[in-house]
């Protein structure tokens, strides 16, 4: 039904394919992950309030706004990493997120929502440290629509009102 000539008509292809559900088969920091088709057998109560979802080759990156963690899944290898987003001014509910393939920095760029004064961090995937890039101070406003130029010379983002 996508090659319909009315763009109303195309919404049929959503409707199509199958569902499947994360389940994480550990609370800890790290552990492994199946997909399951049966929503009652997801974990949804381990990465609550899920935004931001990115993938680079095998890796498949998430966060939780309520526990302030990032979730990083090896599709691979069917295992996870949680790691905190707390770290200096990076201190309120991570949203929004990019990655740049190929990027030399190894940089996981993150929104941030959830109260006045909210930023634009990034976190190096190999040392993970974590970055301010851009402050939000005066626009008591979460920052999101966070993309890049297809040549990564340019970070457009907006904040929201």
């Amino acid at each position: 039904c996508f090659a319909q000539p009315d763009p109303a008509d195309k919404w049929c292809t959503l409707n199509s394919g199958s569902y499947s559900y994360l389940k994480l088969n550990s609370q800890g920091t790290s552990g492994t992950f199946t997909w399951v088709t049966n929503i009652d057998h997801a974990t949804p109560g381990l990465y609550p309030n899920s935004e931001g979802i990115d993938r680079v080759e095998n890796i498949l990156v998430f966060v939780s706004k309520w526990d302030k963690t990032l979730f990083e899944l090896d599709l691979d290898q069917g295992t996870f990493e949680r790691t905190s987003t707390v770290s200096g001014s990076f201190n309120l509910q991570p949203d929004q997120l990019k990655i740049i393939s190929g990027d030399p920095n190894n940089m996981i760029y993150f929104c941030e929502d959830g109260g006045k004064h909210c930023d634009v961090h990034g976190r190096n995937s190999e040392t993970g440290d974590y970055y301010t890039i851009i402050r939000g101070d005066g626009y008591n406003s979460e920052t999101t629509g966070l993309a890049f130029s297809p040549d990564n010379q340019y970070m457009l983002l907006s904040f929201q009102f």
